[in-house]
C-alpha cells in the first residue's frame, strides 16, 4: 500500500504549504507550488479542479491511499485514524454542519445529477440522506432530496483507491471537474450562501453512497 498526502498552492497560500508540509514529518507528500497538476484547467476557469487533477496524479503514479489536504491544513498528530478509515469505507470526509442544498446552485443540478431534470412531477422515495435509485426529475424534487443531504468539507479528504468506494469517488470527481460543474458562475447562484463546486459535487458523491 502506498500513501501520499497531496496539495496545490498558488500565491499567498504557498505559506501555508510550508508550515503543512512541515507538519507532516515524515509522512510522504507531493506538492506543486506556483504551478498546477498536468492537465488541470486554471482555478479560475474551473474553481478547485486541480484537486481532482492532483489526486489523479497520484493514482498514475502508483500511488493507493491519497490524503487532500488544502493549504490550510496542519498536522496535529498521526494520520493512521484517516487511512485506517478510508481503508475499510474506502473514502474519508468530515461533516461540514449544513445541508447540501444550501450550497448548490440550481444552475449546476443537470450537472451534479446523472439523470436529467425535466418538467415531469414524480416525487422519489427516499430513505434519509440516502439518494441511490432516484430519479430526480424535477429541479423542486432534487432541491428536495439534496436539502436532507449532509454537507461534507473539502478542505482535508482521503481515498483509499483498493476499494471500490475510492475508484468510483475519483472517476466521478473527475468527471466533475471535466463537464463544468464544479465551475458554475456564482453570478447565476443568487439564492445560495455561495457555491463551492468541490465540495458540492463530494457531497453528491458520498450521498449517492460510492
Amino acid at each position: 500500500m502506498s500513501r501520499i498526502v497531496v496539495n496545490v498552492a498558488t500565491g499567498h497560500y504557498v505559506k501555508g504549504q510550508r508550515r503543512l508540509l512541515d507538519s507532516l514529518g515524515g509522512t510522504g507528500a507531493i506538492r506543486w507550488t506556483d504551478e498546477l497538476p498536468e492537465g488541470s484547467p486554471t482555478h479560475k476557469d474551473v474553481p478547485y479542479a486541480f484537486k481532482a487533477y492532483a489526486l489523479e496524479w497520484a493514482r498514475k503514479n502508483g500511488y493507493t491511499q491519497i490524503l487532500w489536504t488544502d493549504a490550510s491544513i496542519v498536522a496535529l498528530k498521526s494520520l493512521d485514524t484517516i487511512w485506517d478509515y478510508s481503508a475499510e469505507h474506502g473514502v474519508w470526509f468530515a461533516n461540514n454542519g449544513w445541508n447540501n442544498a444550501q450550497w448548490t446552485c440550481d444552475a449546476a443540478y443537470p450537472l451534479l445529477f446523472p439523470l436529467p431534470l425535466d418538467d415531469e412531477p414524480r416525487a422519489p422515495e427516499w430513505k434519509g440522506s440516502d439518494t441511490r435509485g432516484l430519479e430526480l426529475r424535477t429541479l423542486e424534487v432534487a432541491r428536495r432530496v439534496n436539502s436532507r443531504v449532509p454537507h461534507v468539507v473539502a478542505t482535508a479528504f482521503a481515498i483509499d483507491l483498493n476499494h471500490k468506494n475510492g475508484q468510483t469517488f475519483l472517476d466521478e470527481y473527475l468527471r466533475y471537474a471535466k463537464n463544468g460543474a464544479l465551475g458554475v458562475p456564482l453570478t447565476e447562484c443568487p439564492k445560495f450562501f455561495s457555491y463551492d463546486g468541490n465540495q458540492t459535487g463530494e457531497t453528491i458523491l458520498i450521498a449517492k453512497g460510492i
